[in-house]
């Protein structure tokens, strides 16, 4: 079945930079009309709640005292610990959010992230200095219970001062550790923890980002490829009070290398590898990554630095961001068999996965009659085209993909949920929109799933909060409801 053609003008592009990657989207009304490329896709009533999950929520504060975004800012991130205590980063914030699994109170925690008190490092959504980060894309705990998230800065800034750091925060002790990384507009996006490695990974997604000394010079028109950055922790440096009045292109490694000792260790993808969002290791050591702006999946071989990518079809999604994204890659993650890389096709309201034993086969490098043959797709049943996205991915127990919905506004038009792939990949199924909220009117971002209690928790991007919904029997498969 023929996609839809991807087709750029530069008046495209200059609208695209007050698009939020990934998350905002424009609200214009598209006139491109696309025939679906899944057809083969069961269409699925919506599951009742009754009898198999309760929810509760948990209000944010996302707001400063003077009405400004800020604080915790609107969940997009969500982790748990050995707990089961929910971590929560968001877009527009100054603090990081957490929920105590036995908390009976009805709201998250705050904790404020340290900073310099004169440092602006960021950009706002009008290029001024704030200390606001407004991509907060990830938030994971590594196996000694630290909380690694990403402070990306301003999105899509294409000129001026807007640097991106990492921290690792330990709740038994409270203490912040804050990386910063070296260069400019580097709009860092996903993390990983490479626990086989002891290292931290960081897609940088910034396509106007300078590589070498900062400058607040405007960057070229050519937009240019994202990098893969790695460090050990317990060896480079770490300045929670930097002032960022200096550049720090000492601290690079002098070539891209899985043993980072003491530096920061980049990896510059190939040419078209455009703004890769999120990172996953397979248990070969492998990093795969999705290229939310180059319409492909990404596989790196740290030890050699060799790069293979996976184009993916052209975009069936409608809306004004789509016809200039593409399907836009997003979260990745590797199936609990070890068999399969899985993504989101954020504009395509589609969820894919690829057969590891593949990788290295020729026929997965290029497309075919316009679809990569190694690439499995389902689209999410009544997904609106125009407005609606599919956002993060988590496996529960039963090897069932529960995923989210995601639309900005939040209107009644369009009844966003949460739902999953089954196991065994034959379909997919929705919660009733009104039974995760009792009002239907909400916008889902992150999910993470406890491997011990079953319990689905979920960043409420809008209205802003933290969702947990605890199965009524965790002895029972979602499937069979």
């Amino acid at each position: 079945m023929a996609a839809c053609p991807l087709t750029v003008s530069p008046t495209d592009f200059s609208a695209v930079t007050s698009i939020r990657m990934g998350l905002v989207l424009l609200t214009l009304v598209s006139s491109v009309g696309c025939a679906g490329r899944l057809s083969a896709v069961r269409q699925a009533s919506h599951l009742s709640l009754s009898g198999h999950l309760s929810y509760r929520h948990y209000e944010a504060r996302h707001r400063d005292g003077d009405g400004a975004w800020s604080g915790g800012g609107l969940p997009l991130a969500v982790e748990l610990d050995a707990e089961g205590n929910a971590w929560v980063l968001g877009e527009f914030h100054t603090q990081l959010q957490h929920v105590r699994a036995s908390d009976s109170a009805p709201a998250t925690t705050h904790t404020w992230i340290p900073h310099h008190p004169d440092a602006r490092p960021f950009a706002d959504r009008h290029g001024g200095p704030t200390q606001k980060s407004t991509l907060g894309e990830s938030v994971v705990v590594d196996g000694e219970g630290r909380v690694w998230l990403s402070q990306g800065g301003g999105n899509l800034a294409r000129e001026g001062t807007n640097h991106s750091r990492v921290l690792s925060y330990d709740p038994s002790s409270g203490i912040f550790r804050a990386y910063n990384l070296p260069g400019n507009r580097n709009e860092a996006m996903g993390l990983f923890w490479d626990g086989r490695r002891g290292l931290t990974w960081v897609a940088e997604s910034g396509m106007h980002a300078t590589r070498a000394e900062p400058s607040t010079d405007a960057a070229d028109d050519d937009r240019r490829a994202g990098t893969l950055l790695v460090f050990d922790p317990e060896t480079v440096p770490h300045d929670n009070d930097f002032l960022w009045d200096r550049p720090l292109d000492e601290l690079l490694c002098s070539e891209p290398t899985p043993e980072p000792v003491g530096c920061f260790a980049r990896y510059t993808l190939p040419d078209g590898a455009l703004a890769p969002a999120h990172l996953v290791s397979d248990a070969s050591g492998s990093i795969w990554f999705t290229l939310f702006w180059g319409g492909a999946i990404g596989r790196l071989e740290p030890d050699t630095g060799e790069v293979t990518i996976y184009p993916l079809a052209p975009g069936i999604g409608t809306s004004p961001a789509a016809r200039i994204v593409g399907s836009g890659p997003w979260e990745i993650d590797i199936s609990p068999d070890g068999a399969y890389v899985v993504w989101t096709e954020y504009f395509d309201s589609t969820i894919a996965r690829f057969p590891l034993a593949r990788a290295i086969d020729p026929a997965c490098h290029a497309l075919r009659d316009g679809r990569n043959p190694c690439v499995e797709e389902l689209r999410v049943p009544g997904g609106d085209l125009e407005s609606q996205s599919v956002h993060s991915i988590a496996f529960d127990g039963f090897g069932n993909l529960w995923f989210t919905q995601f639309s900005f506004p939040v209107t009644p038009e369009v009844l966003n949920s949460i739902g999953f792939v089954t196991a065994d990949w034959s379909r997919i199924e929705l919660l009733d929109p009104r039974e995760v909220r009792p009002d239907g009117n909400g916008s889902y971002a992150g999910i993470a799933i406890d491997p011990e209690t079953g319990d689905i928790w979920v960043a409420e991007f809008l209205p802003p909060g933290v969702g947990r919904l605890t199965p009524v029997d965790r002895g029972v498969d979602p499937a069979t409801w």
